[in-house]
């Protein structure tokens, strides 16, 4: 039997998805995004409990955020960016369903992960490397199957010897900048990954 908690936490999670399988972070004054899809699937895998959220409809709003590019954007006709694309692919592996992909769209989202790589990885297209896509694109192909494709050697050497304050601790952003707890978090969480 659930619990009252339980029973409002998935009440809440049933008045947030939207007819598109889209998910608000909250009922009021927000737009729905691909990040929320992704906080109710870890909600409901958490608990066990499926069947409090229209999965297949949800599935659909994850695929149209697909980019030309091959990653995935927050939104339908998104820019394709790392942190949308984890909670993209991390949605869709919380389901069972990375199978919804058709296999040309598989191929071009492991391409697309695959090209944010230079020293460490990027998080769009056209921009540097920066320790916190180690962890977003990094975790990604992780769940995609293909996380051995990527060369793990420079990405260590770009989270240690670059992002890695010796004076402070703790990790950068981007390589001479000061360390901060969030980039120190993703850059720790691509570490137990490699």
């Amino acid at each position: 039997m659930l619990s009252s908690d339980a029973f409002n936490c998935f009440a809440g999670l049933k008045l947030l998805q939207q007819s598109d399988g889209s998910f608000l972070s909250c009922l009021h004054g927000a737009e729905p995004d691909v990040r929320f899809v992704y906080c109710a699937c870890a909600i409901c895998s958490l608990l066990d409990m499926w069947d409090v959220i229209d999965k297949p409809s949800a599935v659909s709003y994850i695929i149209s955020c697909m980019t030309y590019e091959g990653g995935f954007g927050l939104r339908p006709e998104g820019e394709a960016q790392g942190g949308s694309t984890y909670c993209a692919v991390a949605a869709l592996f919380l389901m069972g369903e990375i199978s919804a992909l058709s296999p040309l769209q598989l191929s071009t989202l492991t391409s697309w992960c695959e090209r944010r790589q230079q020293e460490g990885f990027s998080g769009r297209t056209g921009k540097e490397p920066d320790s916190c896509y180690s962890f977003w694109i990094g975790g990604a192909m992780s769940m995609l199957g293909v996380f051995h494709d990527s060369d793990g050697s420079s990405t260590r050497d770009f989270v240690m010897n670059e992002c890695q304050n010796e004076k402070y601790g703790g990790f950068s952003k981007l390589p001479d900048s000061y360390p901060d707890l969030m980039h120190s978090f993703y850059s720790l969480c691509w570490l137990s990954c490699d």
